[in-house]
């Protein structure tokens, strides 16, 4: 059993990982244990249940939690970070269980003979939700630019959309096209979830980390004489068999020793599942014969392998009806009655670093409020609960539910006496949420929920401005009639009645 009062623990190297910064402590460390092996000297069984307490005998070792959390990736741990930091009145013990020796998941930072580079994650959009995460990181250039593999020539990728009329990477006809989005025939839901989970689709990608020198990098490549750039996509109808090169060493100072490029290449995914049988040897000459191509000079010097990762299972395809199947897991699990179990993870917050978090730190709201409004059985008022498997009343035990705040299921087609769902934006999350107003009695419970939900300070209309405004979101609403307004200007109930919906925006100072 190990304590952490932070995630700095991952690696001893500099990493995408971060450590908190010092005035935002944990002052309720989570617990964190890895697997060790066939060799362990004890087997563990952890069940968040209401017994507390901790017993070894006979080899085995058994405890009870509030939360387990299943798998250390990074989901994992900022859902424990977020428990034990911001709702550590909720959550008193959370333990997280991983399989592997290390935590981190796909997050993997390598360092040898003066290189340093990633075999996960490189990096990730500043949003808010990750800068507050690790405001202290040190971040690539947000503006470097990037390139395609195009018609044998690397184009630069336009970085907004009013530079797209001017590339020559689409045709006007695909211009005019770009805007249709992807069409697609909606498979049927899947009658059982638990079979249907199994049915996301993981490709395999292979991490090849290899160095050239710089005179190897073609004249035509360079711009003021240096590599510059965050990297190049490459499409299959170009040929070639790797799918992108990242310039870590021109990304990121300290990467390559003087006089040495280093690149970040990946090879696989799903219409090149082959590369699992083939050798470390094999996939650098691939990524090397690829390059030589479009970057490196033909007759270069053979590059310096520093390193291969195969992730036999990477990235997960977000395909046609992919929510669906998300869906309807989550739907049996509320019918089995298990309402403190949740999914998470790349498979349903996003693959991005920055959607992993957002959602761990979604996830984790939803755990609290779903504690928030749930009945306690009997002796769980002095004994807790446990958030990730509940043991939940029948409905026909408490009669009085009704009145206790109990929300009644959504229904798109009509609105029900019992619920109002309103949509909630919030300003650089592209994909908004829904609320039921009427779970609420006043705008302090509407605030503290969309604090939880949304992991920020949100000020309105009533409250005293004593907060550092910089870190702050305003509440604002759209009316009936189209206006938006501040949340709190307007009585309660006349609010419920003007009110289309929600939007979380930042201060402007």
């Amino acid at each position: 059993m190990t304590t952490i009062n932070g995630l700095s623990l991952l690696h001893s190297m500099p990493s995408l990982v971060p450590s908190f910064p010092r005035t935002y402590p944990i002052q309720r460390p989570f617990k964190l244990r890895c697997s060790g092996g066939e060799d362990s000297a004890f087997t563990s069984t952890i069940s968040p249940s209401m017994v507390g307490g901790e017993s070894i005998s006979g080899g085995t070792h058994s405890s009870t939690e509030d939360c387990v959390i299943v798998g250390g990736g990074i989901s994992g741990l900022c859902i424990a970070q977020a428990l034990t930091n911001k709702h550590r009145d909720v959550a008193h013990n959370v333990i997280v269980t991983e399989a592997r020796d290390r935590v981190g998941g796909s997050i993997t930072t390598v360092e040898k003979d003066g290189y340093l580079w990633e075999e996960g994650p490189n990096s990730f959009q500043p949003s808010d939700v990750m800068l507050s995460l690790a405001d202290d990181l040190v971040l690539g250039d947000p503006n470097a630019p990037r390139f395609v593999l195009w018609d044998g020539k690397l184009r630069p990728i336009p970085s907004k959309p009013t530079d797209l009329p001017f590339s020559d990477l689409m045709s006007t006809g695909g211009k005019l096209r770009a805007g249709l989005g992807d069409l697609g025939i909606r498979p049927p839901p899947p009658t059982v979830a638990a079979d249907a989970l199994v049915k996301f689709c993981y490709p395999p990608v292979a991490v090849v980390s290899i160095s050239y020198p710089k005179e190897a990098i073609r004249t035509e490549c360079l711009i003021d004489c240096e590599l510059k750039g965050f990297g190049q996509v490459h499409p299959l109808s170009q040929g070639v068999e790797t799918l992108g090169t990242i310039y870590s060493s021109s990304l990121f100072q300290n990467r390559a020793p003087a006089g040495r490029i280093l690149l970040l290449n990946f090879i696989g995914g799903a219409t090149n599942p082959g590369i699992l049988s083939k050798t470390e040897s094999e996939l650098v000459e691939a990524v090397d014969r690829d390059l030589r191509r479009m970057l490196i000079n033909p007759n270069a010097k053979d590059p310096l392998a520093l390193g291969v990762r195969v992730w036999p299972q990477a990235i997960p395809q977000f395909l046609v009806g992919h929510f669906d199947i998300l869906d309807a897991a989550k739907f049996a699990l509320k019918d089995c009655g298990l309402q403190g179990l949740f999914l998470g993870g790349n498979c349903a917050s996003g693959v991005a670093l920055g959607r992993c978090v957002e959602g761990a730190y979604e996830i984790a709201a939803e755990m609290v409020l779903g504690h928030n409004k749930r009945i306690p059985t009997k002796g769980e008022e002095k004994e807790g609960f446990g958030l990730l498997l509940l043991r939940e009343q029948e409905l026909e035990d408490c009669p009085d539910m009704g009145k206790m705040g109990v929300v009644e299921e959504e229904n798109d087609d009509e609105c029900s006496s019992a619920t109002f769902f309103v949509k909630v934006y919030m300003e650089g999350i592209p994909i908004g949420r829904k609320l039921d107003l009427l779970a609420h009695d006043c705008y302090q419970d509407l605030i503290r929920t969309l604090d939880l939900m949304f992991n920020t300070t949100i000020i309105w209309a009533e409250v005293d401005c004593g907060y550092n405004l910089e870190q702050c979101h305003v509440l604002t609403y759209e009316d009936k009639e189209g206006d938006w307004l501040m949340v709190g200007d307007v009585p309660w109930e006349m609010f419920l009645s003007a009110v289309r919906r929600l939007k979380i925006t930042r201060v402007e100072i």
